[in-house]
């Protein structure tokens, strides 16, 4: 190679380094990069493919109006048709969010009404009441598309992430004040604080508060976790829960979700020649599909929320009650006798006419099996909760409130998926009651919230929680010792499919 060649390679480079470091490069770059994104911005505002719109947030987090594709991308959640569009699966959404059932799903079994946006807010509350944008979701489903038991996985809402209480929270944080401690400082403290604040607003958030901490997180159990419900040995599908939601602007948060158990039965009142002997009925199996898929309407209106005699009715809750639309400290019974707890009246939307009422959403107090059974269809049309949630969902949820209420026919089944006979070394109720007798002596804190009577049923799942808890514990003592031989051999035929 010449040595004028070399010479002009060399020339040539440095002039390429020069400008690489000049800022006129880079800005003409910058700015063929600004037009490239501006024209793709402004095909975007139009655009419906959710996932193209996705994409440019992602890449250009602080590209200017940012914000106004965002809130494009939330307007096209709203309608099923822009996610089919985008090949975005339906189900994955609701997998994450099921707050959206009511608008990606065809509830209606009628054929009659397709839910929009708009449909999700409360009818009778005032237009500047904040609460008029919560609402529910019944998903009573029990098995998935492969057939298998959905399984329930409750998912308590987090007070301190609740609009109602920002507010308030932000004002403590001056004080180093939050969720966590706020229980430590008395009322006389926290009300001296809060006089101070020019928001008057915020010494009735402040008396909402102690009143969910009074009337409500105390009585806080653990979320029921269970891939399938258990009775009288038999391992039952799952999957019946009720969803809180919100509507936020544009989109819909999914507050929490709560195990229920909705219609499974019916019952006939058993005719006696002799009058004064008291009523007594036969119960049968009885699921609201087929002839009887008009059994629930799918919207409903909360239009009374009940009471119940293990709280004292006060001065604060009239005040709760009094923001969310209304209440009432009278309480429900069954048959005259039974006590319904935090019962929420389920009025039937005036399209379906034939829809069962005086059905309503309630705490399972009837007895421990229907308790034990949480997730399954056991009721005879009320939805069935646990005292906490039944608690919670009456603090929480307004009168005038809408109730949606989604299953697919052939999902809606108890279907039987395994045993637990042979998973515990117990034949008979005595036998059972010598592992009961033992929990509620060393471990009686444990039984009580269980509800796990001394004597009782030796394969429901109040028993199978404890043994799964303290069989290793309970095998070592002289109690029993006794069925250690006997577990010994249900492990070995378990082992060898005998």
């Amino acid at each position: 190679m010449s040595s004028k060649i070399v010479y002009f390679i060399i020339i040539a480079s440095i002039g390429l380094i020069v400008n690489l470091f000049s800022p006129d490069f880079y800005y003409s770059n910058e700015s063929e990069l600004s037009i490239k994104n501006d024209s793709i911005f402004n095909k975007l505002k139009e655009s419906e493919n959710i996932n193209e719109i996705s994409s440019f947030i992602n890449l250009n987090p602080d590209f200017p109006n940012i914000e106004e594709l965002k809130k494009r991308k939330k307007i096209l959640f709203k309608n099923p048709e822009n996610l089919v569009k985008s090949n975005i699966s339906i189900d994955s959404i609701l997998a994450v969010n099921p707050c959206y059932i009511p608008l990606y799903k065809k509830i209606d079994r009628t054929g009659r009404k397709i839910f929009n946006f708009k449909d999700l807010f409360s009818d009778s509350l005032p237009l500047e009441n904040p609460y008029r944008k919560r609402f529910l979701v019944a998903d009573l489903n029990t098995i998935d598309t492969d057939g298998m038991s959905r399984g329930v996985k409750e998912i308590f809402p987090e007070i301190e992430k609740s609009w109602e209480f920002q507010d308030l929270f932000d004002f403590f944080q001056e004080f180093n004040i939050d969720h966590n401690n706020i229980k430590e400082f008395s009322d006389e403290h926290l009300d001296s604080i809060v006089s101070k604040s020019p928001n008057s607003r915020l010494m009735i958030d402040l008396i909402m508060l102690r009143n969910y901490f009074s009337k409500v997180n105390i009585y806080k159990t653990k979320p029921i976790i269970k891939s399938r419900s258990i009775i009288r040995g038999k391992e039952i599908a799952t999957g019946q829960n009720i969803c809180l939601c919100e509507v936020v602007n544009d989109t819909i948060l999914f507050v929490g979700k709560f195990a229920t158990s909705a219609r499974g039965k019916t019952r006939f009142e058993i005719i006696d020649s002799i009058e004064d002997n008291p009523r007594q009925w036969q119960y049968l199996k009885s699921m609201p599909v087929g002839k009887y898929k008009k059994y629930y309407a799918p919207l409903y209106h909360i239009t009374n929320r009940h009471w119940e005699t293990q709280r004292k009715y006060n001065k604060s809750d009239k005040l709760r009650d009094s923001v969310l639309g209304g209440g009432l400290k009278r309480i429900v019974f069954f048959d005259g006798k039974a006590q319904l707890p935090n019962f929420l009246t389920m009025e039937p939307d005036k399209l379906y006419p034939k829809a069962v009422r005086r059905n309503g959403i309630h705490e399972s107090s009837l007895s421990i099996v229907s308790k034990c059974m949480l997730g399954s269809p056991q009721s005879l049309g009320c939805l069935r909760m646990s005292d906490y949630t039944s608690k919670y969902l009456r603090w929480w949820t307004p009168r005038g409130a809408k109730l949606f209420v989604y299953y697919d026919e052939d999902k809606y089944i108890d279907k039987e998926v395994g045993e637990i006979k042979s998973q515990m070394p117990f034949k008979n109720e005595k036998e059972g009651n010598i592992f009961r007798r033992w929990v509620n002596k060393n471990y009686p804190d444990y039984a009580s919230k269980l509800d796990l009577d001394e004597d009782g049923a030796c394969d429901n799942c109040y028993i199978y929680m404890a043994w799964e808890k303290y069989k290793a514990e309970f095998l070592l003592t002289n109690e029993g010792n006794r069925f250690k031989n006997r577990l010994s051999k249900i492990e070995f035929d378990k082992e060898n499919h005998l």
